[in-house]
Order: structure tokens, then sequence, then C-alpha cells
């Protein structure tokens, strides 16, 4: 697995690993990660927001639900956007991302 390879961040952290591709070529991100080694993956083929997509899903935690909102305004959508407006959060995401442990307060 590509997230196991070198030493581990802290896990208040998140690592962001970019790669060619998945055997998938539909996919572009993928927020799955190993216990206490926060991280997502991004393709070159990801749009503006994608990073930001997967990042969300590793703040929001794997328990997180629901994982994708159907309202396309949404960060988390299921369907990549490349829209230039600013996507939106619920209050509920928000909430839970200010909980997690890779959320540092300003």
């Amino acid at each position: 697995m590509l997230q196991g390879l070198g030493s581990p961040a802290p896990s208040s952290d998140i690592l962001v690993f970019h790669v060619s591709s998945f055997a998938d070529a539909n996919v572009l991100g993928c927020g799955g990660h190993a216990t206490n080694r926060p991280a997502c993956t991004i393709t070159a083929g990801a749009l503006a927001w994608d990073t930001a997509h997967e990042v969300c899903h590793v703040l929001l935690g794997s328990s997180f639900s629901p994982v994708h909102i159907q309202n396309r305004k949404n960060l988390m959508h299921p369907i990549s956007r490349s829209e230039a407006s600013i996507p939106v959060l619920t209050v509920g995401q928000v909430n839970r991302i200010r909980a997690s442990p890779c959320c540092h307060a300003a």
C-alpha cells in the first residue's frame, strides 16, 4: 500500500499522495487510509475540488454518514466538480471536521 511507505506523518497531519492514475480510470481520488495514518490519494486527472473532497473524507472519518451528499453544490457530492464556485458543507459536516484530531484550531 502506497500510504504505508516511508515514515508516517504525525497523526494530527494528513498526507496527500499524488499518483498518475488508479487501476480504475474513473476513480480520481480516495480518502481511505490506514489506522492512525491519515492520508488520501489523488490522481493527475483530478479536478479543482477533488483534493479538498478527499481530505474532507479523512477529516469526516469512516463512520460519518452520509458519505456523499446529492446536492451538487456540496463538496462531498460523489461526482467530481470543476465549477469555479466554492463548494459548501453542511453544519453536520463542519462540526465533524472541527472535531477531527487533524483539524488544528487557528
